[in-house]
């Protein structure tokens, strides 16, 4: 008997670059959610008012859903300094 994973299920469903991984991440965002909403129950999350609360998955679910544009995947992320090397830039930058 053949069995099949969550995110080969889910993965069937997503188009474009890297659906396998977008859809295991997409599991993983549901089943964190789940968790922290409803077995750890944390204020923050139980107490959001639930328009908020649906608006925000829905917008970082749709980062999952929609596969990114081919140059959007190639784009590495800026690295951001540590807030010492931003410091020592800055004052560097403001001069004597």
């Amino acid at each position: 008997m053949a069995t099949r994973s969550p995110s080969s299920l889910a993965g069937r469903h997503l188009t474009g670059p890297d659906a396998a991984p977008r859809a295991e991440l997409l599991l993983s965002l549901i089943a964190g959610v789940w968790l922290m909403r409803k077995i750890i129950a944390t204020p923050a999350l139980t107490g959001m008012d639930q328009g908020a609360f649906v608006q925000q998955l829905h917008d970082l679910v749709q980062v999952l859903v929609n596969a990114p544009p081919p140059a959007a995947a190639a784009t590495p992320l800026p690295i951001r300094p540590t807030p010492a090397k931003a410091a020592r830039a800055w004052h560097h930058r403001s001069g004597p």
